[in-house]
């Protein structure tokens, strides 16, 4: 009987933990994936941009970096979200210690050393428009302006390769 009560004390808890962990599994979800083929995703994206007849908007960054998620949150506002999707194919490329994505920073000639995110405009035949970071939207250390960045999309949505 002690051996009874040992087994249901000990051994019915037991399990209870070993069945909850197998179904407490939660996968990770990027902003910025990592293991997206950001080659590929370029690709597709001037594709698209191509027969939409759209510019691409694609922010270079990483989950890693506050700036980034302070400027995602930015995008994420009405008066940004509607001037962005109506105008541009948008795309996100990770640049983190696990994949740096280099060969295709390189081709976008994103600046290297001005931090991140790093904002590139391609119009809809894939040559550069715009490179720069987001600096230049900053109001405080962690808020960007909403209205600039629409206005700035609004702009870009109809500039000519100029570089």
């Amino acid at each position: 009987m002690k051996r009874l009560m040992f087994l249901l004390l000990f051994m019915l808890p037991a399990s209870k933990i070993s069945f909850s962990q197998e179904h407490n599994i939660h996968p990770v979800k990027y902003i910025f994936d990592p293991n997206a083929n950001a080659k590929d995703d370029l690709n597709n994206a001037i594709l698209t941009a191509g027969k939409q007849h759209k510019h691409v908007f694609i922010l270079v960054g990483g989950d890693w970096s506050q700036s980034c998620m302070e400027f995602i949150e930015t995008l994420t506002k009405d008066q940004v979200q509607k001037s962005l999707f109506e105008n541009f194919v948008f795309l996100k490329i990770n640049f983190s210690p696990d994949n740096k994505n280099e060969e295709v920073r390189n081709l976008l000639e994103c600046p290297k050393y001005d931090g991140y995110p790093v904002i590139v405009v391609l119009d809809e035949h894939g040559k550069k428009v715009v490179v720069q970071t987001a600096d230049e939207f900053r109001l405080a250390p962690h808020v960007y302006s909403t209205t600039k960045v629409a206005k700035s999309l609004h702009a870009w949505a109809t500039l000519e390769t100029k570089i």
